[in-house]
């Protein structure tokens, strides 16, 4: 359950209404009212969670809740937004993924690229300390999508190989791998 009080409870509440008053769908027109008596009530759960983003996330998108209720609006709108389930799964992935890069710290930076994988996604490579790393960064999240070492790693080349089948082998994520091997490189 996400309360909404202040400026994100207005702010929700207008962009609800404005959306509710354009939707031609009776199906949605319907979920939409139910969304406007959960901001009403000052709290939104479960579906209702999911259609307020998805409000949300269009009105930032289109520009149209800075244009109409300023900086101010649109921080609470991403207050908001990081509150909500797929907000908390965003903030959650940025947090692995950032803590798994940990290990790169102190390393020489070799090499940093980003790609546009497609709109809205992009693939950051970062190279550091004999290591590479490949993060996707789109709209779901932060992830880790590879990662491969050479025997300049300051972690010996055998200890790195072994961890890596060994994580393999178990099935580990890549996410997973990568952390485990951060928390070696520091220890």
């Amino acid at each position: 359950m996400t309360k909404l009080r202040g400026e994100a409870r207005e702010v929700a509440l207008a962009e609800a209404k404005a959306v509710l008053s354009m939707a031609r769908d009776d199906t949605m027109r319907a979920r939409l009212a139910g969304l406007v008596t959960s901001i009403d009530g000052d709290s939104v759960d479960g579906d209702v969670e999911e259609l307020l983003e998805q409000v949300l996330e269009l009105g930032l998108q289109a520009g149209r809740i800075r244009a109409h209720y300023g900086p101010g609006g649109e921080q609470a709108t991403l207050t908001t937004l990081r509150r909500l389930p797929h907000g908390r799964a965003r903030t959650e992935s940025a947090r692995d993924v950032t803590s798994a890069l940990g290990a790169l710290g102190g390393t020489t930076l070799e090499r940093v690229a980003i790609t546009a994988v497609a709109p809205g996604a992009y693939s950051l490579s970062i190279q550091a300390g004999g290591v590479e790393a490949s993060v996707r960064l789109d709209t779901s999240g932060a992830r880790l999508v590879s990662l491969a070492t050479s025997p300049r790693t300051s972690l010996s080349a055998s200890t790195s190989a072994t961890s890596a089948a060994s994580s393999s082998a178990a099935g580990e994520s890549q996410p997973r791998r990568l952390q485990a091997w951060s928390q070696r490189a520091r220890a």
